[in-house]
């Protein structure tokens, strides 16, 4: 349904004055001005207008003796359901329960609907079109803010192709992948953008442009394309004044979006969830809900740090974040804990909103929720002291608050083969296209090498003989040639050095035998 031309009533006085040609003078040479009678379409405030009238329209539906009940974790959504038979009533009361019979959601004047039974949905169709003259749809749907969905037996699939070509069209003035070129990654290897110079401001009218392919850019993260997130949050840094660096690095990703134009959000009915390239030691059990959640520690041209997490429900990310931590952090201990709490923040929520719409499974299983740093682990099972984590705020230790009470699991993963660490940083092109099937639900996670270079050889339906070899930048340059880059090589050379002096400190004997091998690593006697 889309009830756009449905006017609702206004709660305030509005006086609009007509533009010049259709201006109006009274006998006395008075300008005559318009008082609105009801909520235009662009007003402030119709979408609160046009709530207030939804709201009132839903507490009064009826559908064979049953109300629809908004949920009171997203207030778009109404949830039809009865008692089961034998309910006691009692909020312990898991064996019974409710039956869902339908869910109405909206988005401002766009409204999805999926019930039991066509008897149902055909009573909720004829109360809907009493109360809102103009209404369109009705059927399923296949388009559904700017993203088309296609069903098959156990399997959707979401996908944003027309908007893609919007930004393509916007950017270059072509949709013609063929004349783009190719990019297989959303940023280069290593890539750190910095604010840019006087000399190097962009003029207003690439300004402009800019601003508006990162919108549309932001649409896709949000609904479908959760891959772009970090090439996307280091671009939308600088969005006030955007330099010449900045504006090849959008152009890369456009050409990524370009080469990937066709790929689909695809949730399966029978997807286990699994987070990970290498379950061996977990818990790789059918997950209702699995999350897990990473940090770039100080990975940012200002040594701020990156954070990221993602929420997979039927295979595919069904919410994620990706945010700069505007404190510095002290260790990379702290930012995996403060990113694992934010992470569980939003596992609580989903947990609430898969239990209001019947998912009773649920109540009795903990959300596995994978980090890649031990510490996080440990301190999330129990309360621990230690010097490295007595500054962490409180509000960070909601991670283990939620773990004790038993509704997340938080367990040890390998940082490089979690499907977030490329929501962190840039990564090559072979780690990259690891993780590229699980943040589309396209795979188990359970990637072989030989199954990355075909993956490689064919990402958007281009051909590897197809890729133009005289590109100006290197990452552009055959990757199957390359070796595959370890986890340390990817980290700057003072990283590298930090991180091995780190573990230098970690390891020995006593505090004497530290403080020597320090000295003797300086060089000194």
């Amino acid at each position: 349904f889309s009830p756009v031309a449905a006017l609702s009533e206004i709660d305030s006085v509005l006086i609009v004055r007509l533009p010049k040609s259709l201006e109006r003078y009274d006998n006395e040479g008075n300008r005559l001005v318009c008082v609105l009678r009801k909520a235009l379409y662009g007003a402030k405030q119709g979408p609160r207008c046009f709530s207030q009238r939804w709201v009132q329209f839903m507490r009064t539906v009826q559908i064979h003796g049953l109300s629809l009940v908004q949920s009171t974790r997203d207030p778009t959504l109404w949830i039809l359901r009865r008692r089961r038979e034998g309910w006691t009533g009692r909020p312990d009361d898991k064996e019974h329960g409710y039956e869902l019979l339908g869910l109405v959601l909206h988005w401002v004047d766009d409204v999805l609907t999926a019930f039991d039974n066509d008897i149902i949905s055909n009573a909720f169709k004829h109360q809907f079109k009493s109360s809102f003259k103009k209404v369109t749809g009705g059927e399923q749907p296949k388009w559904y803010l700017k993203a088309t969905f296609e069903f098959s037996e156990g399997k959707l699939e979401i996908g944003q192709e027309q908007l893609i070509e919007r930004v393509l069209m916007a950017m270059f003035g072509t949709t013609d992948g063929s004349t783009l070129g190719t990019e297989r990654t959303p940023a280069a290897e290593n890539l750190k953008l910095k604010p840019a110079t006087d000399e190097e401001l962009l003029a207003d009218t690439e300004t402009t442009l800019y601003r508006r392919v990162i919108g549309m850019i932001l649409w896709l993260y949000v609904c479908t394309r959760t891959d772009v997130g970090w090439a996307l949050i280091q671009l939308c840094r600088f969005v006030s004044k955007p330099g010449k660096s900045h504006f090849v690095a959008l152009k890369r990703l456009c050409r990524y979006l370009s080469c990937t134009r066709r790929d689909r959000l695809v949730f399966k009915r029978d997807s286990d969830n699994s987070h990970t390239h290498d379950p061996k030691g977990l818990d790789c059990k059918r997950h209702v809900l699995a999350a897990s959640s990473d940090v770039g520690f100080a990975s940012n041209h200002d040594l701020t740090s990156t954070g990221a997490y993602i929420v997979t429900f039927g295979g595919a990310v069904i919410a994620s974040r990706v945010w700069v931590i505007r404190l510095h952090l002290w260790s990379a201990h702290e930012g995996e804990t403060v990113c694992a709490s934010e992470c569980v923040r939003e596992v609580m929520h989903q947990r609430g909103l898969l239990e209001e719409m019947g998912v009773t499974s649920i109540r009795t299983t903990p959300t596995c929720v994978f980090v890649d740093n031990s510490q996080t682990v440990l301190h999330a099972q129990e309360v621990r002291f230690s010097d490295k984590s007595k500054h962490v705020k409180l509000r960070d230790w909601y991670v283990r608050e939620r773990a004790i009470a038993g509704d997340v699991i938080v367990l040890k993963a390998k940082g490089t083969d979690l499907a977030v660490d490329c929501l962190t940083k840039a990564l090559p092109i072979q780690q990259f296209l690891r993780h590229y099937p699980v943040m589309l639900g396209r795979g188990s996670g359970k990637t072989s090498s030989g199954q990355v270079a075909a993956r490689g050889a064919t990402l958007g339906g281009v051909r590897r003989e197809d890729v133009s070899s005289d590109s100006d930048s290197p990452s552009q340059m055959n990757p199957l040639v390359m070796s595959r880059v370890s986890e340390m090589t990817v980290l700057r050379g003072r990283w590298v050095g930090e991180v091995r002096r780190w573990g230098w400190e970690r390891g020995g004997v006593d505090g004497r035998h530290r403080t020597q091998s320090r000295a003797e690593r300086n060089g000194h006697t």
